[in-house]
């Protein structure tokens, strides 16, 4: 629904700002002083195996593909999570990991191929089904204290709460079971379009509740964060005519129009709704969607959206209170847009558009930050950018300026860049504005992009991919902020 791209091959690179990374010691898993980052038994097969781990005659508990590369009867076709493995004849990935307040691990992937095991969790897939979604906790001794999942599987988001309760929303078009060590838990889906759902875990792994609208047409969840008083807020798209309902809120949007809408922790919809709408409906079309929502401080909130039309309404329970308008009427491409929301009341919104040409951006990832001290307000945003290069296509990111993106579309390649927007609260006549950006300026035919970021007391860090060579820039001068590159000047990082 809104205009992300994936990048083929997902490799990481990180930025650390404002301080050191700290030192990282190598990999000694048998305690010998030598470093067994790809050769965990001292073995020479240069395989990352973690031998050291695992129990000898293994491999034969289980016919799942599995690899013995130096013929000591453990499986080395495993994944490395604290003391758990993850393995199977398919494809097996984890998605997202988080860290409790006592140090477990709770994390979350899926599963593809005829059968999979998860350390003594053995799944048997169904062959009619593309994947299967787990969720799993990890204790601080690297033991599995739980796993369930389910035989099915679509884009999911996983938020922890503010008493270490899970909170995991996706899509569902079809019936699903969700299996646990307490009993299996189904979730009906009767009307054959996608419909969202949200549900609570507890840190036993217990399926507390589940939460499940089936409303007219087709909505789809586009993003999950955590509001306040450990309550979830949601963003979810309509994509045609149709009458909702959440809780008390009975609304109507007219075309592929979105909503954001918080719950609570015990499974309540929340009292107010705010949409995005057209206001001169055309056709069923016609998008403007919310997409990632940030988190929630001292009230503020914020989130970005995507429009093809030229002026879209943002309501509060149906009632207008702030528009978003092209500044470039002559475009008919996506604008990106920022929204900040205090108390879910609408302050101000910014946005990226084309200048000349064909250009794009998309947001990845963002994160609100209140300073207590003078109470400004900032928005950090990672994502991507592209352009029709060859014609010399600008983008205009607001009060900033323009640039000129150097990711060609036709190559299927776009540029990373991050972002600050700044809110001064206690200006009465402050705006939304660009306060710093930087962006990857390098060959049009490599690929960039920041996907990841995070704040935290002593620094901001920022991940993400990139194809042979990074030059990050902060100005039209092209004033080099950073640069890197690729061992062999030829792959991706």
């Amino acid at each position: 629904m809104s205009n992300e791209k994936v990048l083929p091959i997902v490799l990481v690179f990180i930025f650390l700002f404002s301080f050191l990374s700290p030192t990282v010691e190598a990999f000694d898993w048998d305690n010998d002083g030598i470093d067994d980052s790809f050769d965990t038994d001292d073995d020479n097969d240069s395989v990352l195996d973690i031998d050291d781990q695992c129990t000898p005659g293994q491999v034969n508990s289980y016919s799942l593909g599995m690899r013995d590369h130096d013929s000591d009867g453990c499986d080395d076709h495993e994944m490395y999570i604290s003391n758990a493995f993850l393995e199977g004849d398919g494809t097996d990935a984890i998605l997202e990991i988080l860290i409790d307040s006592n140090e477990n691990q709770i994390v979350a992937g899926y599963s593809t191929g005829n059968y999979s095991k998860f350390e003594n969790y053995n799944i048997t897939i169904d062959p009619n089904v593309e994947a299967y979604t787990f969720i799993s906790k990890i204790n601080s001794s690297g033991i599995i204290d739980w796993f369930i999942y389910t035989i099915y599987y679509e884009r999911f988001y996983m938020v922890l709460g503010d008493d270490d309760s899970i909170f995991i929303a996706s899509n569902v078009d079809t019936n699903i079971t969700w299996n646990t060590p307490s009993g299996n838990v189904v979730i009906n889906d009767t009307n054959d379009n996608y419909d969202p759902y949200i549900m609570k875990v507890s840190t036993q792994g217990v399926i507390e509740w589940i939460e499940h609208n089936e409303n007219p047409g087709g909505q789809l969840l586009q993003s999950m964060s955590m509001g306040s008083s450990n309550n979830m807020v949601l963003s979810i798209a309509n994509v045609n005519n149709s009458t909702m309902t959440y809780g008390n809120q009975v609304f109507n949007l007219k075309a592929i129009e979105g909503f954001v809408i918080n719950i609570s922790s015990s499974g309540i919809w929340g009292s107010d709704i705010i949409s995005i709408e057209n206001p001169n409906f055309i056709s069923i079309d016609d998008v403007s969607v919310f997409g990632k929502i940030s988190n929630s401080e001292n009230g503020y909130m914020a989130i970005n959206s995507y429009q093809d039309i030229p002026s879209v309404e943002i309501k509060k329970n149906g009632v207008y209170q702030c528009s978003i308008n092209k500044n470039n009427s002559q475009t008919d491409f996506y604008i990106l847009s920022f929204t900040l929301f205090y108390n879910w009341d609408c302050v101000d919104s910014i946005s990226v558009e084309a200048h000349t040409g064909y250009a794009e951006a998309w947001v990845r990832n963002m994160v609100l930050d209140f300073d207590e001290t003078d109470g400004n307000v900032s928005i950090g945003i990672a994502g991507a950018m592209e352009a029709d290069t060859f014609n010399y296509s600008t983008l205009e990111f607001g009060n900033w300026g323009v640039i000129t993106p150097q990711g060609e579309y036709t190559y299927e390649g776009y540029k990373a860049y991050y972002g600050e927007i700044i809110f001064e609260s206690s200006n009465s006549t402050s705006s939304l504005d660009w306060d710093f950006l930087i962006w990857d300026n390098s060959n049009l035919n490599y690929l960039s992009e920041f996907t990841e970021l995070k704040y935290t007391n002593h620094a901001l860090v920022l991940c993400g991919n990139f194809f042979s060579t990074l030059n990050l820039v902060s100005d039209n001068n092209y004033t080099n902020f950073m640069s890197i590159g690729s061992v062999t000047g030829n792959d991706y990082d």
